[in-house]
């Protein structure tokens, strides 16, 4: 079996490690530029706040600007800010994430597809000290509609894709596209994940770890 797994709030927990960082590094920049109406308490606590209800950081700091003059120049520098390079920055994976990775690898045939940057997607897995070799192909795609991806990777493998299993927290990016092509579907609730209670249709199965993953494919695969 070929298994296609996301990266953030799949196997890396971004949501627990990464945006808080960023959050606080975004919220101190501001405050040291004039941004006084909170303190920053107030501030990091209601920019994480906006993050958790909504689909993207960049869709909080939206929200998060709205209220100040000058909102779109805030904006730009903030997305600047979280797209720096990542340097003391913890990255932390999902629960037992590196050692379900290697079993995984033993039986099956695995590959990442992820949003973003190529750098800054690379430097996480590094950071988070997740084995790129497991991987039989990693892709970064810059669009958010993974399906071509998916569908060159499973072309070029040569897998059924009945054979298939991508596993994501993003039903819409992550899932939608995979169902389309036929394959099977594992919607990862982490993160950004929790906010997914709509289009049930594209999930086979929901898991709140790695290891109930792991369960799912080895039971039924």
């Amino acid at each position: 079996m070929l298994i296609i797994f996301d990266l953030d709030d799949t196997l890396i927990d971004t949501s627990g490690s990464i945006i808080p960082y960023r959050v606080e590094e975004i919220v101190h920049y501001f405050l040291r530029s004039g941004l006084s109406r909170l303190s920053f308490d107030e501030a990091y606590k209601e920019l994480l706040e906006l993050n958790r209800g909504s689909l993207t950081l960049e869709e909080a700091l939206h929200r998060f600007f709205d209220k100040y003059p000058g909102k779109q120049d805030w904006l730009e520098r903030a997305k600047k800010i979280y797209q720096s390079p990542i340097v003391d920055m913890p990255v932390q994976t999902l629960p037992l994430a590196n050692q379900i990775l290697n079993r995984f690898q033993q039986k099956h045939l695995l590959a990442l597809v992820t949003y973003g940057e190529e750098s800054f997607q690379l430097k996480k897995l590094e950071k988070a000290g997740i084995d790129r070799s497991l991987f039989s192909k990693i892709v970064v795609c810059k669009e958010r509609n993974k399906g071509p991806y998916y569908q060159e990777i499973i072309d070029q493998m040569r897998q059924d894709p009945k054979n298939v299993l991508v596993c994501g927290d993003r039903v819409a990016f992550d899932l939608v596209p995979a169902k389309g092509l036929g394959c099977w579907t594992i919607h990862m609730k982490w993160g950004r994940g929790k906010l997914a209670h709509q289009l049930g249709s594209f999930i086979d199965w929901e898991v709140e770890s790695l290891e109930e993953c792991f369960q799912i494919i080895e039971t039924r695969f």
